[in-house]
């Protein structure tokens, strides 16, 4: 009877030590020190007027933000973003080109501060909408994973957040959540 309480003892201790030693796995991988492999699967139709109407962020000094998607031939894309801020304040404008690579990935390249910028980002159509996620990658050996779902007509939809929600997490995207984008007075 000893020996069989021993080694109930000894099996829940080998169970409890594999279950830690899984979640420390689990939180390694995890980091945000590396982009899931999330890719575009096709880029047809993505060019034309979108209205951001979800994102991983949420900006109070922000009316609107819109983009326009003009297709430069064999898988290039020159992306042109506009934030209408509240306020008065100045409208903000930033310009990228997405191209695919020869690896076969599409890369968002873009100035920061001086300095060019080439991060992996993913497009995707579903109707009237547009998923597209940037993994922004820092110097400092961290990323930023971006998603915003974008509308053609500044429709909303709780299937369509639900839809890209559920596809990003499942390819291990740690985004975190989609945030309802204002629309108030769009100048775009």
């Amino acid at each position: 009877m000893l020996s069989t309480i021993l080694f109930s003892i000894e099996m829940f201790l080998f169970i409890l030590a594999t279950i830690f030693t899984v979640g420390v796995i689990r939180c390694e991988a995890n980091t945000l020190t590396s982009c899931p492999d999330i890719q575009s699967e096709s880029i047809t139709g993505v060019e034309g007027h979108w209205y951001m109407v979800y994102a991983s962020t949420l900006r109070s000094t922000v009316r609107c933000t819109f983009s326009d998607m003009v297709n430069k031939g064999s898988n290039h894309f020159e992306s042109t973003v506009t934030i209408d801020m509240k306020d008065n304040s100045p409208s903000q404008t930033m310009v990228s080109d997405i191209k695919k690579d020869t690896d076969g990935k599409y890369y968002d390249t873009w100035v920061d501060k001086g300095v060019v910028k080439k991060d992996p980002v993913m497009l995707k159509i579903e109707g009237d909408f547009l998923l597209e996620y940037l993994c922004v990658h820092y110097a400092n050996g961290t990323v930023f994973e971006h998603a915003s779902i974008h509308s053609k007509t500044k429709e909303k939809s709780d299937a369509i957040k639900t839809t890209f929600d559920t596809m990003l997490k499942n390819k291990n995207s740690q985004y975190g959540q989609f945030y309802e984008q204002p629309l108030t007075d769009c100048s775009g």
